[in-house]
């Protein structure tokens, strides 16, 4: 629970003038994976280049945000063209196994069309900014889509591209879904009823009632979190996340280092 980690996590001590930081979800997540983790990838800017799975999220995510967003008529046939517009190689990776990704990504999207191209809900707006102040931070996001359902009520709409399905139970707790519905509260004014997992590749939709009553425990840790950062403490290493690391070979913390 976030409020557990607020309370295991001090506040580090008063400044005259606090010092504010951006916070995104990415970044949040990163620091509770591991701090040093947060270092390298927020302070230091390391980066990998995509895997195959990583270029097929990339590779959707980008043709849906043309998609829905470009004011024309829909079909899948556009959708198709979009797709080949954003294809992302993923680098050394077989031309064989490229062309297999190819061909999936081509048909998760037919099952994506048809299903979309029933939809009564109309789309508020997709792949948008928000930018909400928090104290001395600023919290920020990138919200895949927000939907407008026939009875008016606003959803919340994260797209997923691997095939393992979250729990309703998963999606009312995940912290990424509260913090984009806080940003669309917090920037448009609007009163998010819906939060769903759009699974685009399983072709399946989790939704979960929206409880603002968290906001206030989702506000402290969030300040937390930036009052930590801000402060510029001690990244310690979480050895236990080095498993599932994109930079345990690089990093010299990892069990799996390699100079090499």
């Amino acid at each position: 629970k976030l409020a557990d980690w607020t309370a295991a996590h001090p506040a580090p001590p008063g400044q005259a003038r606090p010092k504010g930081v951006e916070i995104s979800y990415s970044q949040v997540r990163a620091y509770l994976d591991c701090p040093w983790f947060y270092h390298l990838r927020w302070q230091s800017r390391w980066r990998t280049p995509p895997t195959a799975p990583s270029a097929m999220g990339q590779t959707i995510h980008r043709a849906l945000e043309l998609f829905h967003g470009g004011g024309e008529t829909l079909s899948e046939a556009r959708l198709l063209e979009l797709y080949e517009e954003s294809w992302v190689n993923p680098p050394g990776v077989p031309a064989p196994e490229v062309l297999k990704l190819h061909a999936r990504g081509v048909d998760i999207l037919k099952g994506y069309w048809a299903q979309e191209k029933d939809s009564k809900s109309a789309i508020e707006f997709v792949e948008k900014e928000f930018m909400a102040p928090l104290g001395p931070h600023m919290v920020r996001g990138i919200i895949d889509r927000v939907d407008r359902r026939p009875d008016g009520s606003i959803e919340v709409i994260d797209y997923k591209t691997h095939q393992d399905v979250g729990s309703e139970a998963d999606a009312a707790a995940d912290l990424q879904l509260r913090l984009y519905a806080w940003g669309v509260k917090n920037t448009w004014a609007l009163e998010p009823k819906w939060l769903s997992w759009r699974y685009v590749a399983a072709g399946k939709t989790v939704s979960v009632p929206y409880d603002p009553s968290g906001e206030d425990e989702l506000e402290e840790f969030l300040t937390r979190v930036g009052d930590i950062l801000a402060a510029n403490r001690a990244f310690t290493p979480d050895l236990s996340h080095c498993p599932k690391c994109e930079f345990k070979i690089r990093c010299d913390k990892s069990p799996e280092f390699n100079p090499k």
